[in-house]
C-alpha cells in the first residue's frame, strides 16, 4: 500500500502539470490562429486611404480589428462621412476586441505641437451628422483615483487649452458627492489648442474615476 501511495502522489503533480502545459498550448494555439503573434500586414487601398488613415467600410474595419489601430485626420473641416465610408447620419460603435490589446486612436488636429493626440482606448465612437463627421468619443483604457486624475488633466490644460479655472470647485463638490454616495462628474473643454476641440470628461464613484476624451473637428 505504501509504494502504490508514493506512486499516486508522484502521478499526480505530473497530471496536474500536463493540464497546465495543455491549456496554455491552447491559448497559445488560438492566438497564432487569429495571427495576434505577428504584426498585420500592410493594408491595401480599400482598408485604409491613400494617407493610410482608417476607413470603416468592412474592410476598413477588418483591417481595424487586426491591427488595433485607428487613424483620423481633422485637421481640415469639414469632414465628410462618405469619405470615411460612414453613413450620413448616425453613431459607429468599435467594440472592444476579443483579446485584451487596445485600441491605439490617433487624430491628428494641425495644431500646435504635438500637432493631435493618441490614445490607448477599449472601444471608441465616432458621430456623423447631416454627411459630416461632428465627434469621435474615446474612452480611456483603465481608471484613476479622482485626484490623481484631477492633477493628470490639469497638467495637460496647456497643451489642449483647457480653461481649469474651476478645479477646485470640482474638488469641493466630489467630497460632497462621496459623503452622500453618489456620482459625479466633471469635465474640461472644449480646448482648441490642437487644432481640434477637445473636452475631456471624468465619471467619479467613490473607488476611483474614468474619462473620455471627445474629439470634434473646429468650428469656422
Amino acid at each position: 500500500m505504501r509504494t502504490r501511495r508514493r506512486k499516486l502522489l508522484g502521478w499526480l503533480p505530473a497530471t496536474i502539470l500536463s493540464v497546465i502545459i495543455a491549456g496554455a498550448l491552447i491559448t497559445s494555439g488560438i492566438v497564432i490562429q487569429r495571427g495576434l503573434d505577428q504584426p498585420p500586414p500592410p493594408p491595401d487601398g480599400a482598408q485604409v486611404t491613400g494617407a493610410e488613415l482608417s476607413v470603416f467600410t468592412d474592410e476598413g474595419l477588418a483591417y481595424i480589428d487586426r491591427s488595433r489601430k485607428v487613424r483620423f485626420d481633422l485637421s481640415e473641416p469639414p469632414v465628410t462621412a462618405s469619405s470615411l465610408g460612414l453613413p450620413a447620419n448616425g453613431t459607429l460603435a468599435i467594440e472592444p476586441p476579443e483579446t485584451s490589446l487596445s485600441y491605439s486612436v490617433a487624430i491628428f488636429g494641425g495644431g500646435a505641437e504635438p500637432g493631435g493626440l493618441t490614445i490607448n482606448a477599449s472601444e471608441l465612437s465616432i458621430e456623423t451628422d447631416d454627411g459630416e463627421l461632428v465627434a469621435v468619443r474615446v474612452p480611456v483604457s483603465g481608471g484613476s483615483t479622482f485626484s490623481g486624475l484631477l492633477n493628470e488633466l490639469r497638467a495637460d490644460a496647456e497643451k489642449y487649452g483647457w480653461d481649469v479655472s474651476d478645479a477646485d470647485r470640482y474638488v469641493e463638490e466630489m467630497g460632497e458627492a462621496t459623503r452622500a454616495g453618489v456620482p459625479y462628474s466633471f469635465s474640461f473643454g472644449p480646448g482648441n489648442a490642437l487644432g481640434v476641440a477637445v473636452t475631456a470628461t471624468a465619471n467619479c464613484e467613490a473607488f476611483g474615476c474614468v474619462v473620455e476624451f471627445e474629439v470634434a473637428p473646429r468650428v469656422g
